[in-house]
């Protein structure tokens, strides 16, 4: 009988995808998640869950994931947080705020489910994921003239969060003290100058045909000036490598 959830790891974790590294030599590290937390994501992704809310509550409950795509492994984080507002009427599902040498910001994240497809027969975005990236681009509108107000209010935010390693009732955290965070926040131009990128997640390489994988490979090297795109499947894979990331 097959395995399915042993399939999704195997189609994760193989050299087609970019992973070369033998899983069983990672060593566990307080920046990644342990493996028994990818292998509970991989239970997830075999049920093929078509609504977003399952996995938004387990990215909530294992947030390494989420900050496993940004930044290397001399890069801080300084919060989570879940749902964070932008504007009065739209939201992110996730923000991560961090700082190192390439500034000092935010990246908000918009999560689809891993089973939708990103592209139809044609080759052009599915209708899910033309939804996701417009309201990317809702976000971007509003921001860009508010950025700093916008940067305040989320700081204020991880400003508000309870001392770690307590969590707020809807899971968003800080790492450290107030005063740290302020004080990386000023050192790293973040009140003066912040960085805001944007990720979408969504879809799965492994379930995706040889067109549009080169489809996707084609939108990340030449068309991803507003925002990046992650499969599941490059999400785990990340955050397993945060630790040894040095580019």
């Amino acid at each position: 009988m097959n395995d399915p959830v042993a399939e999704v790891l195997d189609s994760i974790f193989t050299a087609e995808t970019g992973w070369l590294q033998p899983v069983s030599q990672l060593e566990e590290d307080r920046t990644a998640p342990a493996f028994s937390a990818v292998r509970a994501f991989a239970e997830l992704l075999a049920t093929r869950p078509n609504e977003e809310e399952p996995l938004q509550q387990f990215l909530e409950a294992h947030p390494k994931f989420i900050t496993g795509m940004f930044g290397m492994g001399d890069d801080a984080i300084l919060a989570v947080l879940t749902k964070p507002p932008v504007g009065t009427r739209l939201s992110a599902d996730f923000g991560v705020l961090a700082f190192g040498q390439g500034g000092c910001g935010i990246h908000l994240i918009e999560i689809e489910t891993a089973s939708e497809p990103l592209f139809t027969a044609a080759g052009v975005p599915a209708k899910r994921h033309n939804h996701a990236v417009g309201q990317i681009r809702d976000w971007h509108e509003w921001i860009h003239p508010n950025r700093i107000s916008f940067m305040n209010d989320m700081m204020a935010r991880a400003e508000s969060l309870p001392e770690p390693p307590a969590k707020a009732a809807n899971l968003s955290f800080r790492t450290r003290a107030i005063t740290a965070i302020q004080s990386a926040w000023k050192g790293f131009g973040g009140y003066d100058d912040p960085v805001i990128s944007y990720t979408l997640i969504m879809g799965r390489w492994a379930q995706l045909n040889a067109a549009h994988k080169k489809r996707l490979l084609q939108f990340n090297k030449h068309e991803s000036k507003l925002f990046e795109l992650f499969t599941y499947d490059q999400l785990i894979r990340s955050a397993l490598e945060r630790p040894y990331r040095n580019w």
